[in-house]
Parts: structure tokens; sequence; C-alpha cells
């Protein structure tokens, strides 16, 4: 990883093994991310030509998401429920608006969204993301053993994207956790608990 130049693989192929939809309708794969990923509703430009894409995958308490809309796309999402996502983008941009802020995803950029956060995503044609959902009750966890007691406040991540081409180490503990997962095997499902925390204290760092 050197650059966000069109030649670099960024997290590519990963999930490729547990692709859920090729080549699907926008709509199709939104009720399936409804189910299984977070709340929302959608609205789909040009969706005659839009052929969607979604690998999905599940392990210790995180549910592990590739997804590509095909077609530009806005997403409003009314609350995540007690559930962090993390989001990497692999290919194309997405805005992200918050209540009074707004922030543009590119290439190698990712961003935690906070629980109990209204957001509306606009996703360009080419938008292709990463997404992790980390329970609200991991992250809490990790902070009560590290500072013994939660901000009054709660615990909430900056708006502020970070650039995984700056971080290569991180990006390739991230593609290790999907790469890994999809050679599970509910024998040694307990393995994958460290991955979890590293995960959960890499981001709090």
């Amino acid at each position: 990883i050197r650059d966000r130049g069109g030649d670099i693989k960024l997290l590519t192929n990963v999930l490729s093994r547990s692709t859920v939809f090729r080549s699907a309708h926008p709509e199709v794969v939104s009720e399936f991310v409804n189910k299984k990923i977070g709340r929302h509703t959608i609205e789909v430009k040009n969706y005659e030509t839009a052929q969607s894409c979604l690998s999905f995958a599940e392990f210790s308490e995180l549910r592990l998401t590739s997804l590509s809309y095909g077609a530009e796309v806005k997403i409003r999402s009314p609350e995540l429920e007690r559930v962090f996502h993390l989001q990497i983008i692999t290919k194309g941009k997405c805005e992200v608006t918050f209540k009074n802020e707004e922030v543009l995803l590119e290439k190698g950029d990712a961003i935690m969204l906070n629980p109990n956060e209204l957001i509306i995503l606009n996703y360009s044609f080419d938008c292709e993301k990463l997404i992790i959902n980390i329970p609200e009750s991991a992250v809490q966890f990790s902070v009560l053993s590290d500072r013994g007691c939660i901000p009054k406040s709660g615990i909430r991540f900056k708006r502020l994207p970070v650039n995984l081409f700056r971080f290569p180490s991180l990006a390739k503990l991230f593609e290790t956790v999907f790469l890994e997962v999809e050679d599970y095997n509910s024998d040694i499902f307990c393995t994958f608990d460290p991955y979890k925390e590293i995960i959960v204290r890499k981001l709090l760092c």
C-alpha cells in the first residue's frame, strides 16, 4: 500500500467466498442490509443499469460486509442501534452527512460511525466499501478493562476519517480478519476472539 493510485489494491477480494448477491437490484441488497447490518431507507439513481454486489460473514459478535450498489444512491439511516460501524472505502467516494457536518470519504478512508446518530450517506456510482459492525458492548468492555470506567457522555469516536494508506499495518490487520473468517470452522470459533479484541483496542488508540 503506497498511495491512492488506481493501480494500488486495498483490501481486495476479501469475503470473495461469502458472496450473497452478485449483479442484484439495489433494493434487494438494501433489504438484506436492513435485516443484517443496519436500518435505513434507500434512494437509487439510474437503477435500471445498477448491478449491486454484497458479501457477508459473521464471527465473534462482529459482522463483516463487502458492499457495492453499482449506482449513485442516497442512504438515510435513522440511528445505529447499540452498534458501531467501521466503514472503509475501497473504491469511489461516499459523502457522510451528520446533523451539522459533512465528511467526504475517498479510497482508503476509514471512519467510525457512532450509535444513536442520524446520518445520510451519498454513494458515488463506483463506490465500494467494507463495513465492520462492532457491538457497543465490546467497545465498552475494552474501555472498562483499560480505564476502569466509561465516560458519562458515553463512548464516541470523532468524525475524522483515517486514511489506511498511511497506516498499512492497520489495513493488514483488517485484511487478515476478513480473510481468516472465510476459513471459519466452528471447532475453532474461540480463536477469533483475540481478533475482535485487537480491532477494538486499535480503534480506541
